[in-house]
């Protein structure tokens, strides 16, 4: 571990957050057009999320509220971009913060700000009705969001006993908290913005001639499959990396909650009423099962049964290697 600053990581670091600060000032834009207050950047936009939802409907748009979750989710990246800059001018048993250990590694960095890039490009696309090119865009987005956070995981994972050795504690909980968890929502609220705008895209594209049923069911189907797929992944396959992170689970509950109470038929025959309760439900029980396991793993560890990551006494590692030198 070197106690110089790492030029390459400072500018990663100070380049992520001006990034993040503009991706939530064009956001926070758009916002501001929508409930007619004022805009950060006059003339960006033409029209806003709620006028493209009213000129290109579709059966599970989301209310006109739910559209502030960009706002929330976004000054939530801003926080932990500051959290990082700070960590430039802090230091810990001599070293700076940022290098002991690496954290937030440039190539995480670097994702996440093509991940910002590609959502600025989608608001602009997207607030001029080009839905269809629009969905590649939030693909990247979300895409490149999710390798962003697997980076982050396996960084603190790679680092964690180290960091328990040394008392570092309070930088992973600020870590899994701001970071990992910050992380995770932004991807899994572009899954929902993906669905959103492929039925949008599959309606009112001329060429595909799509019904609404149909292109609601295609729809639901990425839903599902990104919850299920998540939910595999996530307790069966990572739970010694993210069995903190529960805001992947969250996001569904609301969006679909907001999606259903939206419908204006509430009847047992009603397709999008039949799809969107049973994800809504699936969402509901897949937060239990991952409360259940997440303490069942705290209490069985914490009674003898080891660490509560992989890197614990239940699974021997070299101690030379991890320790500070």
């Amino acid at each position: 571990m070197t106690t110089k600053h790492s030029p390459l990581q400072i500018f990663c670091l100070v380049v992520n957050f001006l990034v993040v600060v503009l991706t939530t000032v064009v956001a926070f834009t758009i916002l501001g057009r929508q409930y007619q207050l004022l805009e950060a950047i006059p003339g960006l936009f033409r029209n806003d999320l709620q006028k493209v939802a009213e000129a290109q409907p579709s059966p599970i748009s989301p209310p006109q509220w739910l559209h502030c979750t960009w706002g929330v989710i976004l000054v939530w990246q801003v926080v932990w971009a500051v959290h990082g800059l700070a960590s430039i001018c802090r230091t810990t048993f001599g070293f700076p913060v940022y290098t002991n250990p690496v954290l937030l590694t440039p190539l995480m960095l670097v994702l996440f700000m093509f991940a910002c890039g590609f959502n600025v490009s989608w608001f602009i696309l997207y607030d001029r009705l080009y839905t269809s090119t629009s969905c590649l865009f939030v693909f990247l987005m979300t895409s490149t969001a999710w390798t962003a956070y697997g980076l982050s995981l396996t960084a603190l994972n790679f680092n964690y006993y180290r960091m328990q050795k040394t008392s570092m504690e309070c930088e992973v909980c600020v870590t899994r908290v701001l970071v990992q968890n910050g992380l995770a929502a932004y991807a899994m609220w572009g899954v929902f913005v993906l669905a959103f705008n492929v039925a949008v895209a599959l309606i009112h594209n001329t060429h595909t001639h799509t019904s609404e049923n149909m292109a609601t069911i295609v729809a639901i189907l990425v839903i599902a499959c990104a919850q299920l797929i998540y939910l595999a992944v996530d307790v069966v396959c990572l739970d010694d990396f993210s069995r903190y992170i529960i805001t992947p689970y969250f996001i569904p509950i609301i969006v679909l909650a907001a999606c259903l109470f939206r419908q204006e038929v509430w009847f047992s025959t009603d397709i999008n009423f039949i799809l969107l309760t049973t994800l809504l439900a699936f969402a509901f029980l897949s937060l239990m099962a991952k409360s259940a396991w997440t303490t069942y793993k705290i209490i069985r560890n914490n009674t003898g049964g080891g660490d509560i990551t992989g890197s614990g006494p239940s699974s021997p590692v070299n101690e030379s290697y991890y320790l500070l030198k």
